[in-house]
């Protein structure tokens, strides 16, 4: 999932030995997921960029935060899944004579459940 134009941020969730699932499904053509939740998943990764007469600066977060935020959550258990219920993207540009400011985030929450 991606936002933005031409640097944009990214959320993947590769090496991860959990399913990431999105929405309430405890697998692909599965029944409702009826365990409770364990834990919360919530991450954002952004980009941010100004640039000036005098130069610029840049921030940009690793693809890999969201995996990392996943790994954490479900202790790296295989035994458990997480289930996106909110996915997000967002961005805004300004832009003056002297320069310019940009962000761009895309971001992720779900719950973490057993697998059955």
């Amino acid at each position: 999932m991606a936002s933005g134009c031409a640097s944009h941020p990214a959320l993947s969730f590769p090496n991860v030995p959990s399913p990431v699932l999105l929405g309430p499904v405890d697998r692909i053509g599965g029944a409702t997921a009826t365990a409770p939740a364990s834990a919360r998943l919530d991450v954002e990764v952004e980009h941010a960029f100004t640039a000036g007469r005098y130069g610029g600066h840049a921030k940009r977060e690793e693809v890999r935060k969201a995996s990392f935020a996943a790994l954490e959550v479900t202790a790296a258990r295989k035994d458990t899944d997480v289930h996106l219920d909110g996915v997000h993207t967002g961005g805004w540009f300004f832009s003056m004579l002297a320069g310019h400011y940009r962000d761009e985030w895309v971001s992720a929450t779900g719950d973490v459940r057993r697998a059955p």
